[in-house]
């Protein structure tokens, strides 16, 4: 289970869909595909994302504010300064 700290990651597709855990990476990656730029931060191996998660626990968080906000990342998020 992609874990960071005390909190775990759900997915749900739509406002009635089911609400499904995100068990790896991969998992994530495939949700995310159609945005290149969540993509490239989840794109990684996994010693890297679980390296990146350390590093900033909301980490997976962005992953997925970047995809819900049309592929781009909020102003003020230092991935906008890289892509």
């Amino acid at each position: 289970m992609i874990q960071t700290s005390d909190e775990y990651h759900y997915i749900q597709v739509g406002d009635d869909g089911p609400i499904t855990p995100m068990a790896s990476p991969g998992d994530v990656r495939a949700v995310v595909k159609s945005c290149p730029l969540a993509l490239s931060m989840i794109d990684k191996s996994n010693h890297q994302v679980r390296k990146a998660i350390r590093k900033d626990r909301y980490y997976l968080n962005r992953v997925f504010e970047i995809y819900n906000n049309n592929c781009q990342a909020p102003a003020g998020d230092p991935i906008r300064a890289e892509h």
